[in-house]
């Protein structure tokens, strides 16, 4: 929806066009079927926190999912003020401001999801405590690695929705040197985003081939090797969203990709844990 520039196709909320169903065309394609997306997410997080409460699941996991449908009603929210901020109110500031609080919201979200589904997966209580087998080390450059991801998707956001992810038209080099001349706090924004791409590399890289190397555990084994793959996968398609002028297939599996790290290196991050004999009550 943002790289197609179709944020506000659809001037009103949370009706569109005074309708439920308009004409999916143009950017009311994406517009409108990013809230019927984001309806039907709402409405799945809700049958999950009922059924939660209702199975005799443990009390973290209720907690956790209930936590989720407040999360994801606040993230409506703020998708639906971004709309009448720019709307009725002529806010320029909407998408600076507002939509990037949007977007790292969204991650969140997410996470809260995976992690659920890391938590009532097959083999999650039946895991047998193996400290010996896995350093703290792991644990501790797992959380790094977490965090480092969201901080990355954060800046990520806030470039998107500043518009200025062209800024710096090469790459690897930026305006031919490896420091470019810092003219414009945007090139500082965009410039922070790739140097802190090497940092997420380094740590998902170290995080995952420590652990295909040193464990034979292949419940560790498999996120691992996911997150190798999804960083290298996410590093080109950084560097093609610049070779291709930001278009919009490629910025969107870009977006994608981000998320893919983040779900891989925090499942990588809660099964290590798990694995070491914590969150057994969770």
């Amino acid at each position: 929806m943002t790289s197609t520039h179709s944020g506000m196709a659809v001037p009103d909320w949370p009706l569109s066009f005074g309708t439920w169903m308009p004409p999916m065309v143009g950017g009311v394609f994406y517009e409108h079927g990013h809230r019927m997306v984001a309806g039907t997410a709402a409405l799945l997080t809700l049958a999950l926190a009922i059924s939660a409460q209702r199975s005799g699941a443990r009390i973290g996991l209720k907690k956790l999912a209930w936590f989720a449908l407040g999360v994801v009603v606040l993230q409506a929210l703020l998708g639906g003020l971004t709309v009448v901020l720019g709307t009725h109110f002529h806010w320029d500031h909407t998408s600076t401001l507002v939509s990037p609080i949007h977007a790292t919201l969204a991650q969140f979200f997410f996470c809260l999801l995976v992690s659920i589904a890391a938590l009532t997966a097959k083999g999650w209580m039946v895991r047998k405590p193996s400290v010996a087998k896995t350093p703290k080390s792991w644990q501790m450059l797992g959380w790094a690695t977490v965090v480092a991801s969201f901080i990355q998707i954060v800046l990520g956001a806030v470039i998107r929705h500043q518009g200025i992810g062209l800024i710096i038209l090469d790459f690897p080099l930026s305006y031919g040197r490896l420091v470019p001349t810092f003219y414009d706090w945007r090139v500082v924004l965009v410039f922070a985003h790739r140097s802190f791409a090497y940092v997420v590399l380094g740590l998902t890289l170290a995080l995952a081939f420590r652990v295909l190397i040193a464990s034979k555990d292949r419940w560790l084994k498999t996120p691992a090797l996911v997150l190798a793959l999804a960083i290298l996968l996410q590093v080109t398609l950084g560097a093609f969203s610049v070779w291709t002028m930001l278009k919009p297939q490629v910025t969107a599996a870009h977006v994608a990709g981000a998320s893919l790290v983040l779900g891989s290196s925090l499942v990588l991050t809660l099964r290590v844990m798990r694995s070491r004999g914590g969150l057994a009550g969770v």
